[in-house]
């Protein structure tokens, strides 16, 4: 089992450590960086364990969800022996937002 990051979610990786840098710091970023890192570890291990993402549900993929922290979750489907991230959602957004962008 391996993970891979679309490209919006990699997208959304890099604003979101931009914003912790450009308004909370250095420490903030690598605390960010710290519960990802173990969001992931947790999926390579049991990647079954996230939430169906009732966002997205009647899609002809099944999305399930991860709680980062109190602000983002993991959007992501399983394909074979990959666990593909489609998106790293900030919570606090319009949620028919996330629907619109996958």
């Amino acid at each position: 089992m391996r993970i891979e990051l679309s490209e919006k979610a990699l997208d959304h990786l890099k604003r979101i450590i931009d914003s912790h840098l450009d308004y909370s710091g250095e420490r903030s970023a690598l605390k960010f960086s710290s519960q990802l890192d173990d969001r992931l570890n947790l999926l390579l291990r049991f990647p079954e364990s996230g939430h169906p993402e009732p966002l997205l549900k009647g899609r002809a993929i099944f999305y399930r969800a991860k709680i980062i922290n109190k602000h983002y979750k993991l959007i992501y489907f399983v394909d074979e022996d990959v666990i593909r991230v489609a998106a790293i959602w900030d919570m606090r957004m319009n949620p028919a937002r996330l629907s619109k962008m996958i």
